[in-house]
């Protein structure tokens, strides 16, 4: 075993304290501090870990016990390499790291059985910190080529860790590998959305679903959020946007409170499918967290200025696409079309040279169109007829439209246009 306390050395002594340290945690059973150090590591530690290069094993076995040297030094060797740009040797280190991992969720390598009082799973947190290095170094590694072939390499891999938390084990409950199965998740939807392989997601998505598992209020909160965000961005993609609303909710919710950053991440989502349910969020929200391109789509809708809305789209296209968003911002278009009718309604009722203000001719709608520049065929109404259309069957509007006569008869003056 590994001494309980190793002096730091003259040469190094800012790595022998760290390593110090992480091998007391290591030896007290204390998974989330050691993953604390390790996805932390000071810049003055990774500078004298590029310094001893290949004796970092040699440093970690003086303060470490196996397979824990071995783990800690591949993967302080990869970020390491990370951080000076020596990103295939950041990759292999981070490779020999997690494969170590990964034979202990598999049992090849037996641990010692920790005290009462500890989790049989104790180590997991540092399985997660492991994962994501490898993730990193997945990522810098495919930088400047044509393909995603590492991080293609690194999804497969950690996929392997879903069937070794599946597998019946003797630890029940929260003491069980199992507890796993939610970082696991998260690191593989990650990738997917990265790489854009979103078919790959379908056995992810029911996963959680399997009696097996947990219960879902019993894996740490942050993960949860995480889990949330990455379930309400796939509902979304799918058009059930109740749940997305609903996933999407729970992660803000219960994101901390102080990370700004992550709380916008979720309302880049959360609002367009917030106002495809026609919830209007509120104009303080969209300044505190900076979101110009909602507020003025919002602005938009709410004043049927068509011209408006497509020009805030043109200009945010690329963004939209980016965030993957496009295609509900889009959908908002029938609001638009919406209040744009709501206007020309009105315009007809208070119109006295109409003498039948019961009906709205197509060509005062074709005429509104054509003022916000949007693109109408001059020849027929068949356009402006599938917009109406589609408004009446989803009840934006109550109205029947008579082809022949190219009119439109709103049903019921004051309900023509349900809230």
């Amino acid at each position: 075993r590994a001494p309980p306390f190793a002096p730091p050395g003259p040469a190094m002594p800012r790595l022998n304290g760290y390593l110090n340290r992480v091998g007391q945690l290591v030896r007290s059973y204390d998974g989330s501090q050691v993953a604390q150090h390790l996805r932390f590591v000071p810049s003055n530690v990774r500078d004298e870990v590029s310094r001893a290069g290949a004796d970092i094993h040699q440093t970690c076995s003086e303060f470490l016990d196996e397979p824990w040297d071995s783990i800690v030094g591949s993967y302080l060797a990869s970020v390491a390499q990370t951080a000076g740009g020596s990103n295939a040797r950041a990759y292999s280190a981070a490779q020999a790291s997690s494969d170590l991992c990964y034979d202990i969720m598999a049992g090849k390598i037996a641990l010692t059985d920790p005290p009462n009082g500890a989790y049989p799973n104790w180590y997991l947190p540092i399985v997660n910190c492991v994962l994501y290095q490898l993730r990193v170094a997945a990522k810098h590694s495919d930088e400047g080529k044509s393909g995603d072939e590492k991080q293609r390499e690194t999804f497969n891999f950690i996929r392997g860790f879903v069937k070794e938390c599946k597998k019946k084990q003797r630890a029940k409950g929260v003491q069980s590998k199992k507890m796993g199965i939610i970082f696991i998740l998260n690191h593989l939807f990650k990738l997917c959305f990265r790489m854009n392989l979103l078919r790959n997601t379908g056995p992810l998505v029911v996963m959680m679903d399997d009696d097996s598992f947990p219960p879902l209020h019993l894996f740490p909160k942050s993960q949860v959020v995480t889990y949330k965000f990455y379930m309400g961005r796939l509902m979304m993609i799918e058009e059930k946007y109740r749940e997305s609303e609903e996933c999407l909710d729970y992660s803000l919710r219960h994101c901390h409170k102080d990370s700004k950053t992550n709380k916008k991440r979720i309302l880049q989502y959360l609002i367009p499918v917030r106002l495809l349910l026609k919830k209007t969020p509120h104009p303080k929200l969209l300044k505190k967290y900076s979101f110009p391109e909602f507020e003025t789509i919002l602005q938009a809708i709410r004043t049927g200025n068509l011209r408006g809305y497509m020009e805030c789209i043109a200009k945010y296209e690329e963004y939209l696409i980016q965030k993957g968003i496009y295609l509900v911002m889009e959908k908002l278009k029938k609001f638009v079309f919406r209040n744009l009718l709501k206007k020309v309604h009105t315009y007809a009722l208070q119109d006295n040279s109409q003498p039948n203000k019961k009906r709205m001719w197509l060509r005062t709608i074709k005429a509104a169109l054509k003022v916000h520049n949007y693109p109408v065929d001059d020849e027929n109404f068949d356009e402006i007829e599938c917009i109406v259309a589609n408004l009446i069957v989803e009840r934006l509007m109550k109205g029947t439209i008579f082809h022949g006569k190219a009119i439109l008869i709103p049903e019921g003056q004051e309900t023509v246009f349900p809230k």
